[in-house]
This record gives structure tokens, C-alpha cells and sequence, in this order.
């Protein structure tokens, strides 16, 4: 397998996270990124897998898949022996839902990043920003809700973890302060597992040199 990466994509991350989880053997290519350039220029061969041109896209023999979703769900099928869903119907449309609150959540991270890690210099956060931050806090509200006595989000290590647990953690780097120790443990939980603590540690370093 081949996967069109690129280090600070989140739902790049994602996907590696998952890959790393199953110990699935796959060739990388990086897409390289900047302040300056961000994703550009695009190499011809990545825009021949990817239709909408953005990372991941995971290339497995003839078949080209984009989306980080659908990458992980076909993962998951065609590699079940590392399980990252729960077992039951309602128990993967719940899995699901939070996975996909996870990568909704990112609207509001992309908005920190453009007024704090793209900056040139620290400001006040704009009114938008601020909403940003309300509408993460009360994300943060609800998963502790949703966790309850369970260690995971729904109950077993998944996929939904590995989302919103790649949205927060990066939403604290840029600003975000939680408050609910049951979301903190969590977060402490899930970043000791080795697979995500080592993609965590490359992202913070590559951030760091972008």
C-alpha cells in the first residue's frame, strides 16, 4: 500500500495513526508543507489519485482511496484483525457519529490555526476565534458527557478516539484550556498509547520547523 501523506494534516494523522495501529506495512509520500507555500505546488501523480487534491489518499493496488473516513472504514474491513470499531450496529453508528464530530470540530481549529499558529506576531483573537474556542468548550462538555464512566469514547479504544483525540489535543496547542478532568485523563489515556504519542511528538515537531 501507498500513502499520499502530509505531516500536519490532521486527517493524514488519522489515517497513519490507524495504519500504525494494525501494523500494516505501507510506502509514504510526503507532501511537503510551509507557511510560505502551504500544499503547493501539487505533484502531478498526487492530483492523478486524489480528486479534490487534498491528503490522505491511500492507494492500494488499482484502487485509489481519498478521505480519511472511508480510508480508515476500508482498513478496518479489509484488515479486521486489529479491530478499532466496536462490536454492534448501533455501537459503530455511534462510533461513527463522534468520528465525524471529530473532523466537524476541526472547523473551528482551522480558524486558531489561521489567528494563532499562522501569526506573525501574538494578537488578541478575533470575535471569530473566540467562537471558536465557545464552540470547542462546549464539544469538550459533551464528550465528557458521552464518556461517563467508560475509558474510551465508546467504551473500547476506536476510530473515534483517534479523531477527536487529534482535534483537541491540537485545539489545546493553539489556545484551548479543558477544564473537565474526566476529558483530560482521556486525552492523557489515549496519547500513552504508542502509535499516537509517536505521530503526536512528529506533528509537534514538524509544527515547530514549518
Amino acid at each position: 500500500m501507498e500513502l499520499w501523506s502530509g505531516v500536519l494534516s490532521n486527517n493524514a494523522a488519522k489515517v497513519r495513526i490507524v495504519l500504525a495501529e494494525k501494523n500494516l506495512p505501507y510506502q509514504t509520500n510526503e507532501m511537503p508543507w510551509s507557511k510560505a507555500t502551504q500544499w503547493e505546488p501539487k505533484p502531478e501523480a498526487f492530483l492523478a489519485v486524489s480528486p479534490r487534491g487534498q491528503v490522505p489518499v491511500l492507494v492500494d493496488g488499482e484502487l485509489a482511496i481519498h478521505d480519511s473516513t472511508v480510508i480508515n472504514e476500508y482498513l478496518e474491513e479489509k484488515f479486521p484483525e486489529v479491530s478499532l470499531f466496536p462490536e454492534g450496529v448501533e455501537a459503530r453508528v455511534i462510533c461513527r457519529q463522534w468520528e465525524d464530530e471529530g473532523d466537524f470540530q476541526q472547523g473551528a481549529v482551522g480558524i486558531l490555526i489561521s489567528e494563532v499558529f499562522m501569526a506573525t506576531e501574538a494578537a488578541e483573537l478575533s470575535s471569530a476565534g473566540k467562537e471558536a474556542i465557545s464552540q470547542l468548550e462546549q464539544f469538550v462538555a459533551r464528550l465528557e458527557k458521552q464518556l461517563g464512566d467508560q475509558e474510551y469514547i465508546c467504551g473500547s479504544y476506536t476510530v473515534a478516539d483517534i479523531s477527536v483525540f487529534l482535534t483537541l489535543a491540537f485545539a489545546q496547542v493553539l489556545g484551548l484550556t479543558i477544564q473537565s478532568e474526566k476529558v483530560l485523563s482521556w486525552i492523557d489515556r489515549v496519547m500513552s498509547r504508542p502509535c499516537v504519542k509517536a505521530e503526536f511528538e512528529s506533528i509537534m515537531v514538524a509544527s515547530a520547523a514549518a
